[in-house]
């Protein structure tokens, strides 16, 4: 009986190109991997810093590896959502930046309107 692609299948799973150029397979975690690795990390780190953390190395990423030009951050509920709003703010310093999201609660949209430095009552 198959149930789809082993654990180690996904983390082989694709390639990168490395700043030296040359390709190296991406080891990515399982859904199941990732999530306990969440869990042991809000252990000993405040969910808060761990987003902060998130948000800015994405938006390192997106300075680094993207070409020049505006870029548009969509933001769900939950921490990543979270995750994307600290992108947003820390692209936004240096390259324009829009937030979108669809999140169903004003708990996450109220977030991050205070991640972004601005009130919702306006």
């Amino acid at each position: 009986m198959t149930k789809g692609p082993s654990s180690q299948a996904r983390r082989r799973f694709g390639s990168s190109s490395l700043p030296g150029g040359s390709p190296q397979a991406l080891l990515l975690p399982s859904p199941s991997e990732m999530a306990a690795i969440d869990r042991s990390a809000a252990r000993t780190v405040p969910v808060s810093v761990l987003m902060e953390y998130a948000g800015r190395a994405v938006a390192r990423a997106v300075r680094r590896f993207l070409p020049p030009g505006r870029v548009l951050v969509l933001c769900g509920p939950g921490n990543n959502g979270g995750d994307g709003y600290v992108a947003a703010m820390a692209c936004s310093a240096r390259i324009p930046c829009g937030v979108g999201t669809r999140a169903a609660s004003n708990r996450y949209r109220n977030f991050g309107c205070r991640v972004l430095g601005f009130s919702r009552e306006r």
